[in-house]
Formats: C-alpha cells, structure tokens, sequence
C-alpha cells in the first residue's frame, strides 16, 4: 500500500496555474492577490481573468471582468508593486501591478471582455511577464480586482 501521507501532498502545495497554448506560446496565467471593495460604498468584488484564443498566425488575450455599468481602468505593468494603499484611504487594497498602461474601458453587455489584446505567435516573446489588474472609480472611492501574472513560455 502507497504512504496515505502522500493523498495530503495535493493540500500542502500551492495551486498551480492552467496552461493555455497558442502556436509555440504557452500562457501561464496565476493570481497574485485578491481583489478589494470600499466599505464605505460597497461594489460587488471585482475579479479579473484572461482567455487565450489561438489564430491561425496570432493570440487574441481576453480580460474579463464584472459588466456593471461604470466605467473600468485597466492596468498592465512589468512589474508587481503590492503597494498597500491603506495609507492613502483605500484600507484593505493593494497595487498589483505597476501603471506602464491604464487604459479607461466601457462595459460592453454584451460580451463581457473588457479588453482584447492582439498577440503574433513570435517566438521572441517567450520569457515575457506581464502583471493586470483593473479598478473601478465610483464616489470618490475605488475597487480593484484580483492581480494577474501572465508568463508567456
């Protein structure tokens, strides 16, 4: 009989990302923190993900979000800050990447993509990272959704 330490194994280790290929890029998408609400005007969580739809020559990434109808600032950055904005009166929230592109989205109800992004399938970008997160601007408050690390291998 196998060690019954071993069927613990699975609990102890950290969860690992799904792969998602496209051409001879493989994307690795994992989470680097949650998300955050104000409580003084309470929005529903907001949380971030990413889809990956091979071409016949290119990758289209998809970041999907909540649809509400406010508009979003999405952020993709080189590097992840975690700067913790508690000192500047968003207690509880943290930067999760760092501001290289903030670019101001409408909800499109009917998809619910927030931002579509044209990838070749080059070669040259395997060993690129890139970190996303979006925030949402309501009352002179924000929420900010989970933290993305996208690695390209």
């Amino acid at each position: 009989m196998k060690n019954p330490l071993l069927l613990f194994l699975p609990l102890l280790l950290p969860a690992t990302a799904a792969a998602q290929a496209c051409g001879p890029l493989t994307f690795v998408v994992t989470q680097t923190g949650p998300g955050c609400s104000p409580p003084v005007f309470p929005l529903p969580n907001p949380s971030l993900t990413v889809s990956v739809v091979p071409g016949p020559s290119s990758c289209t990434i998809q970041f999907f979000g909540p649809v509400l109808m406010i508009p979003h600032y999405m952020t993709l950055g080189v590097s992840n800050p975690a700067l913790d904005l508690t000192p500047f009166g968003f207690p509880g929230c943290t930067l999760l990447t760092s501001l290289d592109i903030v670019d101001k989205l409408f909800p499109n109800p009917g998809s619910g993509a927030l931002l579509t992004i044209l990838l070749p399938q080059d070669p040259a970008l395997i060993g690129a990272t890139a970190y996303a997160q979006f925030f949402d601007v309501v009352a002179f408050t924000i929420a900010l959704s989970n933290g993305l690390r996208i690695d390209i291998q």
